[in-house]
């Protein structure tokens, strides 16, 4: 049960990158809220355990309290009819009258009222509740059997059944608000096989989007908090990464037509399957906060059939002696230092690094293995299936930008790059497919990513 509270507010957490779970805080908070308003002690009910508190629990105070008494002298019970039976919130009728009627105590004969009403509104939503003992105890209000026989209607105006079919669907309700400037933080995260252990190496390459700044100088003076976090389907939290960065190194900014990015990337390593990434990023005193979650298909390479890793954009590829990057951010695999694109946009002035990798070619009798790299860029179109996108430009029948490349190496895994010029395209979305095709079994494998040129 204990494990089971954990795993539930971890999926709740807001911002993982935190020491306290803004979530689980709002929830005591709401606690604290319905009991101090709605609990009754004297008949041992605590506040949460009432209709009102319940709903407090679950969607936080809302944005709209009317009380209304509509049975007196304040002809006023036609306004709370309108708004009980009117499912828009915003359409409250006579509230402005009702709200002076309650607050100056005037317009009504207090031994003539039978009931009191009271009208919660959210932004989707709303709650109508009723006291007819006029004790204080207020429940989820239904109409009458009279009401009902004057052609009031049970299943929009009985906002006992309305409450239930609402918890049904939206169980819970929770916003959360930055406490600084919020910001978007694009990341794409590629999977590649460790070769040490079943999990998987796990890229994610995210960018931070900077103001405009000096280019002589090397350092962008910020103080940041960032972090990378990977939550199963079950809750459970697989990896958690977190680090202080002291200024943003301007060699890793990528400049575009609308925004400037910092390039940064971390390198984790994740069970296979179906995963959420959440990418998190808060300057000093939190002015700027940033945090992305995606569901992310974590790639399984523990098998021993042909396989291939994620296609990796890249603004720029080094060969690299000895494994020593170019930027230490960068990612190195294979003699490789790759600065990764999180953002999938390139200009066409600029060329479009694509970096991949194959595991378990078949070996000839030489210890060799022979396979065929076909990549094409095109303009992306909804529906086509990989092969035919490629078979459209590699056949002239399609514009875009293709290179077909027989390969030979003498070991069962590979790591290649290619270069593709999109100078003569217009800019637009576009499509970059990979095949590979295993010149000895003839098994082939496909993969695709999307990218903007502007």
């Amino acid at each position: 049960k204990v494990a089971y509270a954990a795993r539930y507010w971890t999926s709740k957490d807001p911002r993982l990158l935190t020491p306290y779970n803004e979530r689980k805080l709002e929830h005591y908070a709401r606690l604290t809220y319905a009991d101090l308003l709605y609990g009754a002690s004297e008949l041992g009910l605590r506040g949460w355990n009432t209709e009102r508190g319940q709903i407090i629990v679950r969607y936080g105070t809302p944005i709209g309290d009317v009380v209304i008494i509509p049975k007196s002298s304040s002809k006023i019970s036609e306004s709370f009819r309108a708004m009980a039976q009117d499912p828009d919130p915003d359409n409250q009728g006579e509230g402005s009258r009702i709200l002076q009627i309650t607050r100056d105590g005037y317009g009504f004969d207090m031994f003539e009222e039978a009931n009191t009403y009271n009208i919660w509104t959210y932004e989707d939503k709303k709650f109508v509740f009723e006291d007819p003992f006029r004790n204080g105890e207020f429940r989820l209000y239904s109409p009458s059997a009279s009401d009902i026989s004057q052609g009031s209607l049970p299943w929009l105006n009985d906002y006992a059944i309305r409450a239930r079919e609402t918890f049904r669907e939206e169980p819970e309700s929770y916003t959360y608000k930055a406490p600084g400037r919020q910001i978007d933080v694009p990341f794409l995260v590629a999977s590649f096989k460790n070769f040490s252990s079943d999990l998987t190496d796990v890229y994610v390459n995210y960018g931070i989007p900077v103001n405009d700044f000096d280019r002589s100088d090397d350092i962008i003076d910020i103080t940041a908090n960032a972090g990378m976090f990977v939550v199963s389907e079950n809750r459970d939290m697989l990896v958690e990464q977190r680090r202080t960065i002291y200024g943003l190194r301007t060699a890793q900014v990528v400049q575009f037509e609308e925004s400037n990015l910092w390039i940064d990337t971390e390198q984790l390593r994740v069970p296979p399957g179906m995963q959420e990434v959440s990418v998190e990023f808060e300057t000093a005193g939190a002015a700027t906060v940033a945090v992305q979650r995606r569901k992310v298909e974590i790639l399984d390479f523990s098998g021993d059939d042909l396989a291939l890793s994620d296609l990796l954009l890249a603004y720029r590829v080094d060969e690299v002696e000895f494994g020593t990057p170019t930027l230490s951010t960068d990612i190195v695999r294979n003699g490789l230092s790759i600065m990764p694109a999180p953002w999938s946009v390139f200009s066409t002035k600029q060329p479009i690094y694509l970096y991949f990798e194959v595991y378990n070619l078949d070996l000839d009798s030489n210890g060799s293995a022979n396979y065929l790299v076909e990549a094409a860029l095109g303009p992306k179109k909804q529906g086509n299936a990989i092969g035919n996108f490629l078979k459209g430009i590699f056949g002239g029948g399609e514009a875009g930008v293709a290179v077909s490349l027989p390969i030979q190496i003498s070991s069962a895994n590979d790591g290649q790059y290619l270069i593709l010029d999109a100078s003569n395209q217009e800019p637009g979305l576009y499509t970059i497919a990979l095949k590979i095709t295993d010149q000895a079994t003839g098994k082939t494998l496909q993969r695709e990513q999307d990218l903007f040129l502007e």
